[in-house]
């Protein structure tokens, strides 16, 4: 089971039930350099009053009404918790994006949607995973956690066609981040389609995954996933209530919480179809 120091856990979601926090925003702090979503650090307040630095991502607004980014970083953020996986502290927060117009021009900003937009907290001094650092933070079952979990979620984003790890290491721990690239049937275009479960985790580009090779290598082989299967065995699905609750309190672009709930439930009911899919693909 993975391990978090006290000052990191800090700011870790590890819960047991769904709130997602509206922040309230104070400031720029910096420009990321990179991604895709063209990133920045801000200031903000949570509910506690406490300000502290988010790092807030920018979609452009058809991403957010068609894939449902913000709505995807959120479910799995709460999902991973549910695995025991470390993911950033998140919020929501709502502002008047000409705030961001010292650092970004008056086109791009006109190409996101008004509204919540996602932002996670910033771990200063996070390194980016590679492959050299891997045996400093991570363990054996860490790899089959992850590997069987982007496996779960299907994330395109884990390594990916664009070779992309988003997995960050501090303090021998690891974070988990960006996965507005999972669940890819979880969009507009498969609104009241109807889904063959078996066959979107069977067609999973697994090989790409960053710990694929790892995994495939190691030796002796062995039974892997046992780790995984108990957190599959006891998935409580009730959190989908309220996070959907949510989604619709704020405005929050989404899919059908019943597609969601069919999936994570035909996982759970072919937990041990699912188990011998993913030692298959690594033994």
């Amino acid at each position: 089971m993975t391990t978090i120091s006290q000052d990191f856990h800090t700011f870790i979601v590890l819960k047991s039930f769904v709130v997602i926090e509206e922040l309230k925003f104070v400031g720029i702090q910096n420009r990321l350099v990179g991604g895709s979503t063209m990133p920045v650090v801000i200031k903000a307040q949570d509910q506690s009053g406490t300000i502290n630095p988010y790092v807030l991502k920018l979609y452009k607004a058809d991403y957010v009404s068609k894939n449902f980014a913000v709505a995807k970083e959120i479910l799995v953020s709460e999902l991973a918790s549910q695995f025991n996986l470390p993911v950033p502290k998140y919020g929501i927060i709502d502002f008047d994006t000409a705030l961001l117009s010292p650092e970004y021009g008056t086109d791009f900003l006109k190409m996101l949607k008004p509204g919540y937009k996602f932002c996670n907290f910033y771990h200063e001094g996070t390194l980016l995973y590679t492959d050299s650092l891997k045996s400093s933070y991570l363990k054996n079952y860490d790899l089959e956690l992850v590997f069987a979990f982007d496996n779960l979620i299907l994330n395109a984003d884990r390594g990916g066609f664009r070779n992309k790890p988003n997995l960050l290491l501090k303090d021998e721990d690891f974070l988990l981040i960006d996965h507005e690239q999972s669940l890819h049937f979880f969009d507009i275009h498969a609104l009241d389609k109807a889904l063959d479960y078996g066959l979107k985790f069977d067609t999973y580009s697994y090989k790409k995954h960053i710990f694929y090779k790892a995994l495939k290598s190691r030796k002796p082989k062995r039974e892997l996933f046992g780790e995984f299967d108990e957190y599959l065995r006891t998935l409580d699905l009730s959190f989908l209530e309220a996070l959907f609750r949510d989604f619709e309190t704020y405005g929050i672009d989404h899919g059908e919480k019943s597609t969601i709930f069919a999936y994570l439930q035909w996982c759970k009911v072919n937990r041990s179809t699912l188990i011998k899919s993913l030692n298959k693909r690594v033994l």
